[in-house]
């Protein structure tokens, strides 16, 4: 690893500390410098990055015991974890946010980012997934994807994610069969435009947006070493959305979201496929460099979202108050993400990045981000 990587790795990991809560629990982060205080996304994705970058082995048993209990501690008899501040919110948001982040779709994600956070130590959630119970059979199942609103693929592909995140954590703890997995990918892969190899496409879909919706789809794929029915239109498909300033975000500057969302359909489908190797190194190494020299990394050692959203400006992740951002400042998920796209792409190209150690748990759905279980099995059959 050279000075560029390791100096950029200390700073980032210099950032999450001083958005760490000092007083009261091991665990607590802030989202950003600018959020009133901390909250269960800034202190799962403080895990999740920790893990990343093999730093969660520098705590101590008691800092990790106090860590897993915080999030432990926000589940629900309904197996649900929220952040206790949600409920302050859900009373008096808006009519507009209440259609734009749904209580079912903020609840979900929420309890999936938490499981996704245990999952990097170790732990699991202490009570089942209740609230899920109505949805383990094949014809719920079939009925759920059926439904969705797929001229809003991305929206549907976050929740689709959450949907699917509980229902293989149902299935690996022996509380449905596999004819619900097969429900789920088999109505999935029915419901795909051939053209795009996305989802919602053929619906009136735009093809960027139906890019930002599949990651999440076939992140699942991925974990259950499933194979992808469209490949080399997914490929042809986000290849086509790159933009002049290398990144994806068509208004310019890049987002965390699309860019990572496109650089793990490009990475996942390089190392299952022939198909164009070329071009997806060219197009990675253009983010790669995208990144550093657009100024998203922040001096303070954080990552931004866009590289022209100025400082006037709050962003609120799922219109939460207290998960918010001002526009510039690096944010949890922000440097989460972008650290995942330097570690994607120096998984296919070489990069002051490839040599890091980097740590990626296997078990947790939330950042499956290559097919990694789909390779092993193509490497045992290949033996």
């Amino acid at each position: 690893m050279n000075n560029h990587a390791e100096n950029v790795l200390k700073k980032v990991l210099g950032w999450v500390e001083s958005m760490r809560e000092k007083d009261g629990v091991y665990g607590m982060y802030r989202y950003a410098r600018s959020s009133p205080g901390p909250d269960l996304y800034g202190s799962c994705f403080a895990a999740m990055l920790r893990y990343l970058t093999g730093d969660l082995a520098n705590l101590s048993g008691n800092q990790k015991d106090e860590w897993i209990k915080l999030i432990q501690s926000w589940q629900e008899d309904s197996g649900l974890i929220l952040d206790p501040q949600y409920y302050s919110w859900v009373g008096r948001r808006s009519p507009e946010e209440a259609r734009m982040w749904d209580s079912e779709y903020i609840s979900y994600e929420m309890t999936a980012t938490a499981i996704s956070a245990l999952d990097v130590f170790g732990a699991t959630a202490m009570k089942p997934f209740e609230f899920f119970k109505p949805n383990l059979n094949p014809e719920s199942i079939r009925e759920y994807l059926q439904s969705r609103n797929w001229q809003q693929p991305w929206m549907e592909g976050n929740k689709i994610l959450n949907f699917g995140i509980f229902l293989i954590k149902n299935y690996e703890s022996n509380r449905c069969s596999k004819e619900c997995i097969d429900a789920f990918f088999d109505t999935l892969d029915s419901l795909l435009d051939p053209r795009t190899g996305f989802w919602g496409t053929d619906k009136g879909a735009s093809v960027f947006d139906g890019m930002g919706g599949a990651m999440h789809e076939y992140m699942l794929y991925f974990y259950c070493g499933r194979k992808i029915k469209y490949a080399e239109a997914v490929v042809d498909s986000t290849l086509s959305l790159q933009q002049e300033d290398g990144l994806f975000e068509p208004s310019g500057g890049g987002t965390q979201c699309a860019d990572l969302d496109a650089v793990i359909l490009l990475a996942g489908m390089y190392l299952m496929n022939d198909y164009r190797r070329n071009e997806i190194q060219k197009t990675l190494k253009r983010v790669y460099d995208a990144i550093f020299a657009l100024g998203l990394w922040n001096k303070d050692g954080g990552f931004k979202s866009n590289a022209h959203h100025t400082s006037d400006r709050t962003f609120r992740r799922n219109g939460l108050p207290y998960v918010s951002n001002n526009g510039g400042e690096s944010d949890m998920l922000s440097t989460f993400f972008r650290l995942g796209t330097i570690y994607l792409i120096s998984r296919v190209i070489d990069t002051p990045f490839s040599s890091y150690p980097w740590l990626v748990n296997k078990n947790s759905l939330y950042w499956y981000w290559l097919p990694e279980r789909y390779i092993e099995q193509k490497h045992e059959e290949h033996n």
